[in-house]
């Protein structure tokens, strides 16, 4: 039966965009490690995926298996989208990224991220599926330190920070000034500040911050204890807001931000700021940034389980297809949107949370707060229907007043005239006349 997965890249086993789903598939499992331009899917091929999905080489390949129609093209976007990867990539032709999507599904991260697809041309063929990698991530429990601890701020860097000298110059400046400034701010609120490097090799020998490890830790083992995240724009950023670490996005190329956070740092003098706030963060920005996270990343249900079902469910279309000789056609969307649409509720809504310093809000006693209800009801009074009143009479006076100036207007204008008419008269006057 025509039914193996073939993963259209070589290092898919060790690659964590293939993590957290390629095991579970109850379908024969094919990594195709060798390849050249020629390669076509064997007869038993049930599906092609891939998120190799950006040089000339792989794309005329999946463009040949598309085309064919015969087995469906399954193609996974691997992270954030990016302005600068996006569009100033110097390696990457124009149009590489989804423009159009050489496959006849995307399995994308998140909302946002299937919306830009669309928006390049993409409509019916994005699944909103989520980085399953991601189910076990768990957040990171709270805890009161002490005064003699150190607050923890982790600063990382997206595997390839930049794409061209200019925007190398522009990240080693911002990593830079943040050095400066926590240098010349070492503590904060009485308590020492503690910063931990998570960048490639380059970074830490200009910087020389830290040893440095060939193979980056994995950001789950440095959750614990970190108390703000600044990243450049990476996934970093939502898998740190997956835990509930506050955490900003530096940015010195001021790129247009697929994926925004609460807090960005865009140039040096906003970086006090910021970071006192990643520190003390204010509830509405935490909100924004649960918000704009569950935007970014579909979060509300173990990502795994969909990724398995559009396989599935895409296998099954393609056997149909082929059984009956006809072309591929897949329904706009495979993975039903449990809230039609909608947006979540965020848990940090609650006008408690929102607004921690209104005491009103920190009533939860049911009684005591109707009891104020009726005694500011007894105190008011008639005060609204008073109010109305003095309004409709505020306005009928106003228009009153506004009658009487194009009164007076038109009296000053008649006057004018009188006066005009008679300085020509008087002038008209010849000698010895009366004037």
């Amino acid at each position: 039966m025509s039914d193996t997965v073939y993963i259209f890249f070589p290092a898919a086993e060790s690659n964590p965009v293939y993590q957290g789903w390629m095991k579970q598939l109850a379908h024969p499992v094919s990594i195709v490690k060798h390849y050249d331009t020629t390669w076509t899917p064997p007869d038993d091929a049930g599906i092609v995926i891939t998120h190799n999905h950006y040089r000339w080489e792989e794309l005329s390949i999946l463009r040949r298996v598309v085309e064919q129609g015969r087995v469906p093209v399954l193609i996974l976007a691997d992270g954030i989208l990016e302005y600068r990867n996006t569009f100033e990539h110097p390696e990457l032709a124009d149009g590489a990224m989804f423009k159009p999507l050489m496959g006849h599904k995307l399995a994308c991260i998140g909302r946002s991220q299937a919306r830009w697809a669309e928006a390049w041309g993409n409509v019916g063929k994005c699944e909103v599926i989520g980085i399953p990698r991601f189910d076990e991530t768990k957040s990171v429990p709270k805890t009161i330190p002490t005064d003699d601890q150190p607050w923890r701020i982790l600063i990382a860097t997206a595997s390839t920070p930049w794409f061209n000298n200019t925007q190398r110059d522009e990240v080693l400046a911002a990593l830079t000034d943040l050095r400066e400034h926590f240098t010349a701010h070492p503590t904060f609120n009485d308590r020492p500040i503690q910063l931990e490097w998570r960048m490639n090799e380059e970074l830490h020998k200009f910087l020389s911050e830290g040893s440095w490890q060939r193979k980056r830790p994995l950001l789950a083992t440095l959750f614990p204890g970190i108390d703000a995240v600044i990243t450049t724009p990476s996934t970093v950023q939502l898998e740190s807001a997956l835990v509930g670490i506050p955490v900003a996005v530096i940015d010195y190329h001021n790129s247009p931000q697929f994926t925004p956070m609460a807090w960005a740092i865009h140039c040096q003098r906003q970086i006090e700021s910021v970071c006192t706030e990643l520190l003390a963060p204010p509830p509405g920005k935490l909100f924004i940034q649960n918000a704009l996270l569950s935007d970014a990343l579909e979060r509300r249900s173990p990502a795994a389980p969909r990724m398995l079902q559009l396989i599935d469910a895409m296998i099954k279309i393609g056997q149909d297809g082929r059984q009956q000789s006809k072309s591929l056609a897949f329904p706009a969307r495979i993975i039903a949107d449990e809230l039609y649409g909608f947006s979540i509720n965020e848990a940090g809504a609650q006008l408690s949370k929102l607004f921690p310093d209104n005491a009103a809000f920190q009533n939860t006693d049911i009684e005591q707060l109707q009891v104020e209800l009726s005694q500011a009801r007894a105190a008011l009074g008639e005060y609204p229907d008073k109010f109305f009143d003095q309004r409709s009479a505020n306005q009928r006076l106003r228009s009153y007043i506004n009658w009487l100036r194009l009164v007076i207007r038109n009296r000053a204008d008649s006057l004018y005239e009188v006066k005009q008419a008679y300085h020509q008269l008087k002038g008209s006057s010849g000698p010895g006349e009366d004037s």
